[in-house]
């Protein structure tokens, strides 16, 4: 895979707006083979273990998946790739890790080329992304700008890395992979932390402006699947309508409401 790619992939859907779901009819579907969506999740991290503070503290982000699927005739297990906004976006504002052997995302295969009988396709092992970001220097101002002009400043040094296990997918003919389990080791520099992740396909905002100064707050109806024009929204949130979601106040974005697979 080429890393630049997923690089700008990463960070270019670290600030996008929802991508749209297809929707599926289960009437006489062949059994769903294991997958995920390709794009962008709004993963939600729960703290198992780390410190209360510190670069590896975060509530979640946007996750990218890509999946590499066999051709129909081949039921070898496809495989799968997961990178962080936050490793995306440290790396679009230096640049890559001069070392070929760190990669910004993690790589893995399905354990099964079908889901278990509980639904969920296991990846038992995934590669560890890692990024050791070099430090960008100050950026002077132009020459022609005034007096009172400043440049950029500089970016310090940092390494991300990204430690996955007992990653699930939920797959079935309506939810071909939407929902997304797994813990997560997260390093930023020396802090580490530990996470339980749960992530949504696809990632949808769900801010909304609360009053003329921009504060922005959460809006549990962009989340709905169903289209409001009375209300502005002349199509649905992408979001498949069986799934139990709510907005998350801090990351404000739609979110499941519990492990996978979390329905209504």
């Amino acid at each position: 895979m080429d890393n630049r790619c997923f690089v700008l992939c990463l960070s270019g859907l670290a600030t996008a707006g929802a991508a749209v779901a297809i929707a599926v009819s289960c009437s006489d579907q062949p059994a769903a083979r294991c997958t995920a969506g390709r794009g962008a999740y709004s993963a939600t991290y729960l703290p198992t273990s780390g410190p209360d503070a510190g670069g590896c503290v975060i509530p979640g982000e946007t996750l990218f998946v890509e999946i590499y699927a066999p051709p129909p005739q081949d039921l070898s297990p496809a495989s799968i790739a997961i990178g962080g906004a936050s490793l995306g976006n440290a790396v679009a504002n230096s640049m890559p890790d001069p070392d070929p052997a760190h990669t910004p995302y993690s790589l893995g295969r399905f354990s099964t080329t079908y889901p278990g009988g509980d639904g969920f396709c296991d990846v038992p092992s995934l590669t560890q992304a890692e990024q050791q970001v070099p430090a960008k220097p100050p950026t002077p101002p132009p020459e022609d700008a005034g007096p009172d002009a400043e440049g950029m400043p500089g970016i310090p040094a940092t390494t991300i890395r990204y430690a996955w296990q007992n990653v699930r997918l939920y797959v079935t003919a309506t939810a071909p992979g939407t929902q997304l389990v797994g813990d997560l080791t997260y390093t930023v520099d020396d802090c580490t932390a530990t996470y339980h992740v749960q992530a949504l396909y696809p990632a949808v905002p769900c801010a909304t402006q609360l009053d003329d100064a921009g504060t922005m707050g959460p809006d549990e109806t962009l989340c709905d699947p169903n289209p409001a024009p009375d209300k502005g929204r002349p199509i649905g949130s992408g979001i498949g309508p069986d799934l139990k979601v709510v907005c998350n106040p801090t990351l404000l974005l739609c979110v499941l409401a519990g492990d996978p697979p979390s329905l209504k």
